[in-house]
């Protein structure tokens, strides 16, 4: 049976106090990084989308009272798992040979440097690694449970877009196809536009050339009429000329004519008074 001094249990419970404290910063350490990786699964971008989705107040007003809630489940396990140490400890000490009965009978239990933080030296890896694991998959699925709600949002908000994108892209079709139609009856009409005045210019052209046709032979009948006119003018007044000299011979043969007459009667009365 093993026998145990004062020194040696001083010793022991300095080193207890040593790893309790080692553990119990591991143990803050490794619920610190949960606590983070929480904050970062909760601000993955598979959860959050910064320009559409972002977390309900719910949500994150849920997760704060489960972490509280963990919180408090820890710490009972914590107070439970040191009642139970402590009478582990308590039934090992009286368990023990009776040299260190005697030792402990000697002095009073209260006085001795006795750190209530050595009890939770005993405190088994296990049980730790099976708490970490259970504040884990609590945190796991608290995330995945706000995870599946945003993502179901997202998903609903995705459809709600593609239906109302769907429908803007039908009517921009039916708008376009209104449009093909139009502008295909626009050029069409254009078209024809197009033919009636390039046939209305043929037949401008032609109405033209007739035009200046015409003007052509009008100017060339006034310039020959006007060489007729001219030529007649001019022949009109050797006529008139002709005639003139016509009469004026016409009266000096009147007027010799009538000399000679007289001539003729004063001879014959100049015989007759012979």
């Amino acid at each position: 049976m093993t026998t145990y001094t004062q020194s040696s249990i001083g010793s022991v419970g300095s080193t207890n106090a040593k790893n309790v404290r080692a553990n119990d910063a591991s143990f803050n350490e490794k619920l610190q990084d949960l606590e983070n990786q929480y904050v970062i699964n909760n601000m993955s971008p598979h959860s959050i989308q910064k320009t559409q989705n972002p977390i309900p107040l719910v949500l994150k007003t849920d997760s704060i009272k489960q972490m509280e809630l963990l919180r408090g489940q820890i710490n009972s396990i914590l107070c439970s798992s040191n009642a139970d140490y402590l009478r582990e400890d308590l039934n090992i000490s009286n368990a023990s040979s009776t040299d260190t009965v005697t030792l402990l009978r000697g002095h009073d239990l209260n006085e001795l440097p006795f750190d209530e933080r050595v009890l939770m030296s005993s405190l088994n890896s296990t049980a730790l690694a099976k708490t970490s694991e259970q504040i884990t998959q609590a945190y796991v699925d608290t995330s995945l449970v706000a995870e599946n709600t945003i993502l179901k949002e997202s998903n609903r908000r995705e459809r709600a877009r593609r239906k109302y994108h769907e429908e803007q892209t039908s009517e921009l079709q039916a708008k376009l196809l209104q449009c093909q139609d139009q502008l295909a009856v626009a050029l069409s009409t254009e078209r024809k536009k197009t033919i009636m005045i390039e046939q209305l210019d043929k037949n401008l052209a032609i109405v033209v050339n007739d035009w200046k046709k015409q003007e052509e032979e009008r100017i060339d009948a006034i310039f020959k009429l006007t060489r007729e006119k001219e030529i007649l003018l001019s022949s009109q007044q050797k006529q008139d000329q002709m005639l003139k000299r016509f009469e004026k011979d016409l009266a000096d043969a009147l007027q010799a004519y009538s000399n000679e007459q007289e001539k003729i009667q004063e001879l014959n009365s100049h015989h007759k008074s012979q």
